[in-house]
C-alpha cells in the first residue's frame, strides 16, 4: 500500500486517485464568508470547513485562545460581522446587509462551544439564525447535533437563501463528491484520517 502521508491531496486530504480539488467553485461569492477553524480540525480529513479552506473557496482562520483569537482575526474589519449559529437570536434579514461578513464555527460542537466560551469577541457578535433547510447529509461524523449542518451545508444555505442558488449548488456537489470519495477510500482501508471521528 502506498504511504498515505505522501499520497494525499495537501487540499482535499484525500488519495490522489480520489481528489476532490478538480470540481470546484468556479463562481464568486456574492457573500463575504469566514471559517474559525479549531485547531483539532486542521487534523482532520472528514472537515468541510477545511475543504472550504483549503480549496480556497471561503476566507479560514485557525484559532487560538490566546495567540490568534477573534479579536485578532477582525480588528480591521470595519462593516457588519454576523455568527452562523443554529440557535441564533435573530433570523436572516430578505434583504442582508451590504458587505456584511458572515462566520461561521468550524469543530464538533463541544470544539465550538468552547471557542465562543473562551473568546468574548466571537461570543458577542450577533448569531444569526439560517431558515430551515433540510436535514444534514454528512455521514463522516458520528454523534451530529439533530438539525445541525455541517459547515459547508451552512455556508451553502446561506448561498441559496441570497438567492445564489447556483453557486448553493456547486457546493453541494462539492459536498456529495467529497462524501462518496471519502467513503470510498475509508472503505479501501486507504488511510487513517477517513475514519469517523
Amino acid at each position: 500500500m502506498q504511504n498515505p502521508i505522501l499520497s494525499s491531496c495537501i487540499h482535499c486530504a484525500l488519495p490522489q486517485h480520489l481528489c476532490v480539488c478538480d470540481l470546484q467553485i468556479n463562481l464568486p461569492l456574492p457573500l463575504q464568508c469566514c471559517i474559525i477553524l479549531h485547531a483539532r480540525e486542521m487534523e482532520k480529513a472528514s472537515s468541510t470547513g477545511r475543504l472550504l479552506y483549503k480549496t480556497g473557496i471561503c476566507r479560514g482562520e485557525l484559532w487560538h485562545r490566546t495567540q490568534h483569537n477573534g479579536r485578532h482575526m477582525f480588528t480591521h474589519i470595519d462593516h457588519p460581522c454576523y455568527l452562523l449559529h443554529p440557535q441564533g437570536e435573530i433570523t436572516l434579514p430578505a434583504a442582508l446587509p451590504e458587505r456584511a461578513l458572515f462566520i461561521a464555527l468550524d469543530g464538533t460542537w463541544q470544539q465550538a462551544n468552547k471557542i465562543l466560551r473562551q473568546d468574548s469577541f466571537l461570543a458577542d457578535l450577533p448569531r444569526v439564525r439560517l431558515p430551515p433547510a433540510d436535514p444534514s447529509q454528512l455521514c463522516l461524523r458520528r454523534n451530529q447535533l439533530q438539525g445541525g449542518l455541517s459547515t459547508l451545508e451552512s455556508i451553502a444555505s446561506l448561498l441559496k437563501y441570497n438567492a445564489a442558488s447556483i453557486q448553493a449548488a456547486q457546493l453541494m456537489a462539492l459536498f456529495e463528491k467529497f462524501q462518496h470519495h471519502h467513503l470510498m477510500a475509508r472503505n479501501q482501508g486507504y488511510y487513517n484520517l477517513c475514519k469517523p471521528v
